[in-house]
């Protein structure tokens, strides 16, 4: 309830459970204008150790990406005409 009403007291009980809808109070808690989201201090973000190809090769193949199976798959879609 603070966050939505930082004043608090019993205007702010009343407006939570009496007055104000749920979907005004859900579009308060996502509005949030007060939190300010750039605070000048952007810089590029670099990857530290970043992984090697056959690092990425190997971790796509777990999902089916690049694997042989996807060749099959793309083979077959090529002869169908799809």
């Amino acid at each position: 309830m603070m966050e939505i009403y930082p004043y608090g007291g019993i205007l702010a009980y009343a407006k939570y459970h009496y007055l104000d809808g749920v979907v005004k109070q859900n579009l308060m808690l996502v509005d949030k204008t007060r939190y300010i989201h750039d605070k000048g201090k952007s810089k590029p973000v670099v990857a530290q150790r970043p992984k090697s190809d056959d690092e990425v090769k190997n971790m796509v193949s777990m999902f089916g990406i690049g694997s042989q199976a996807q060749q099959d798959i793309d083979k077959v879609r090529k002869e169908i005409g799809d």
